[in-house]
C-alpha cells in the first residue's frame, strides 16, 4: 500500500490477451507512448522500443504469445497538446 503525494492521477489498468499471430492490440483509450506503462509476464516494456502507440492502438515490435501476460497502465491522456486530463475526466471536442 501506501500512497504518493501530489497530483490526482487516476491509474487505469488493462489486460491484453495476446492471439499469437497479431502485433496490434485496442486499447481502452487514446494514449501516447510515454503515458502508459506496460509490462509483459512481469518485465517493463520500453516506449518506442517494445511497442508504440497511436491513438487507441498499441502495436509491439515483436508478436506476443498466447501464454504472455500484458498489462497496460493508463496514467494519464493528452486530449491536445494544452491540457493533461486524467481517465476520470471526459472532454468532448467540437
Amino acid at each position: 500500500g501506501g500512497t504518493g503525494g501530489g497530483g490526482n492521477v487516476t491509474i487505469v489498468d488493462q489486460q491484453i490477451t495476446p492471439d499469437g499471430s497479431n502485433v496490434t492490440y485496442t486499447l481502452d483509450q487514446s494514449t501516447t507512448d510515454s503515458a502508459i506503462l506496460v509490462n509483459i509476464n512481469g518485465v517493463g516494456q520500453l516506449p518506442g522500443n517494445s511497442y508504440t502507440v497511436s491513438g487507441n492502438s498499441i502495436t509491439f515490435a515483436q508478436i506476443p504469445e498466447t501464454t504472455d501476460i500484458i498489462d497496460v497502465r493508463f496514467l494519464a491522456y493528452a486530449t491536445n497538446q494544452n491540457q493533461i486530463l486524467n481517465s476520470s475526466s471526459v472532454e468532448h471536442i467540437s
